[in-house]
């Protein structure tokens, strides 16, 4: 896996417009590309899960979360003169480097058809590329149009499949609303014993929520629902024609069902019968 790693490394450094960074502990290089009329100065400092603390301290602990583990960045200079920010992070997997972008990403923000999915604001550009995530920042005189020209330059570089990761095409394509999907690393909904969750919202903005969450074999599958019924007071609950309804008491009323090692579940549809009834026959 490393000797791939290598070769895929050096393959974006020969790409032209692009400046070459070391990765430190071999002889990989990582590409910044380099748009008309701009220049990149990469930074020397390589962080890792060790030390992603001193660059970033407040939210080091959430990146190493959805499996961190390399950081490098650059300072761009605009044709206008202004210097931009590049922060390129490397995660374990696709689903980490969503989930991190996920958990970032503002209901407000621009959509950014570029990488596997991105997102704009005033001054800042997050985007995912396969298992890279980059940040970037920029003063209020870079425009939108000049980050997107910066963007559309690592989309070239990168060349990653369009899509999101696989896990979210188990849940309803139906009623989806565009880019509320989010992948959850670990505690989901607050509970210790939920992790890796794939969850998307329906309807509308206040509408109810799919999730999806994947165990290593159908008898741990069954272990988490039992414990989601014990945490509703339900271990009793019957199966219904769907799944097994219960009060959740953090997050109301909730329907869980087992399909091999896979738990889905939906909640936050309130009192509508009508609605819950319509996405559970979705998930059959």
């Amino acid at each position: 896996m490393r000797a791939v790693r290598t070769v895929f490394l050096l393959a974006l450094c020969v790409l032209p417009g692009a400046v070459t960074a070391r990765c430190g502990d071999d002889d990989a290089r990582i590409a910044f590309p380099v748009p008309g009329g701009w220049s990149v100065q990469p930074d020397t400092a390589v962080y890792g899960p060790e030390n992603l603390w001193e660059y970033i301290n407040g939210a080091a602990d959430l990146f190493v979360l959805y499996g961190f583990e390399e950081l490098r960045s650059a300072t761009y200079r605009t044709p206008g003169g202004d210097d931009v920010r590049a922060e390129l992070y490397r995660h374990a997997t696709v689903a980490d480097a969503y989930g991190m972008y996920s958990q970032e990403r503002a209901p407000e923000n621009r959509a950014v058809e570029v990488g596997t999915e991105g997102c704009a604001d005033a001054g800042m550009l997050n985007i995912v590329f396969g298992r890279w995530y980059l940040k970037v920042s920029a003063p209020p005189a870079v425009g939108h149009e000049d980050l997107m020209q910066l963007a559309r330059s690592f989309d070239r570089v990168f060349g990653s499949p369009r899509g999101l990761p696989s896990e979210f095409g188990m849940l309803p394509a139906e009623g989806r609303v565009p880019r509320s999907e989010q992948y959850v690393a670990r505690d989901f909904l607050g509970y210790g014993f939920l992790s890796r969750a794939y969850l998307a919202r329906y309807e509308n903005g206040d509408g109810p929520q799919v999730f999806l969450i994947r165990t290593a074999s159908p008898d741990a599958a069954d272990r988490v629902r039992t414990s989601l019924l014990r945490v509703a007071g339900s271990t009793n609950a019957p199966e219904g024609p769907f799944a097994t309804h219960v009060i959740d008491p953090h997050h109301g009323a909730m329907d869980i069902m087992v399909r091999g090692s896979d738990i889905l579940g939906v909640f936050g549809y309130g009192k509508n019968e009508t609605l819950r009834l319509k996405i559970l026959k979705k998930l059959q």
